[in-house]
């Protein structure tokens, strides 16, 4: 009905498609930038990592995919209802980045 085919692509042998291909090297690049030194908590970013690239313009379409999908991009609340403080002290710096990039953009979009 929507004329929809998939092109799983394995690990061993990514090369299915250029947008597959375009998608994972994406991805592979947010991971680098996030995950730590050991590597071994890769799998914690990728929700992350999903939400960011749907959640940006692509230059094939000019739209994010939440766009082309659900009409919107999702709204994201900035301000946390919860302290950002933590036990953890790779949590808390992060909430800390995070916050600021917030108040940044905030003051940037009321310009």
């Amino acid at each position: 009905m929507l004329n929809i085919m998939q092109n799983a692509s394995t690990a061993f042998h990514p090369q299915t498609d250029g947008q597959t291909e375009c998608i994972n090297q994406e991805v592979k690049k947010y991971l680098q930038i996030f995950i730590n030194h050991q590597q071994d908590d890769w799998a914690d970013w990728l929700l992350l990592a999903e939400f960011a690239h749907n959640n940006w313009a692509h230059l094939a379409t000019g739209r994010s995919p939440f766009m082309i999908l659900y009409r919107r991009n999702p709204h994201i609340v900035p301000d946390s209802p919860h302290p950002a403080d933590s036990k953890v002290s790779t949590a808390s710096n992060f909430s800390k980045v995070m916050d600021k990039i917030h108040k940044e953009t905030e003051a940037i979009l009321e310009e």
